[in-house]
């Protein structure tokens, strides 16, 4: 069975969906300022439900995360999961 896959416009609307889990973020992160990791990560037809992300906090470098309790009504999904896993890995090589 093949899953559906997105076209960019699709992803970039699923992505402003997660605008409230990106603006806790912007609170974390110095000058509200921080890249997002892996953005367009899906779980089927919906975004992951995660959003991870790496900025600076008091100027030290920090990894962080945030879930979309609009995807998914909040659940965890394995790909949110994932996400979150490779940012515990990038943050140990840090």
């Amino acid at each position: 069975m093949s899953e559906k896959r997105l076209t960019a416009p699709e992803l970039e609307a699923l992505s402003k969906a997660s605008a409230k889990a990106g603006g806790r973020l912007e609170y974390l992160f110095d000058e509200g300022k921080y890249t997002e990791l892996m953005k367009f990560v899906t779980s089927g037809d919906a975004l992951s439900g995660a959003v991870t992300a790496f900025g600076y906090c008091g100027g030290v470098p920090v990894y962080a995360f945030s879930q979309d309790t609009s995807a998914k009504s909040g659940a965890l999904t394995k790909e949110g999961a994932e996400k979150i896993a490779k940012l515990y890995d990038l943050a140990a090589q840090t």
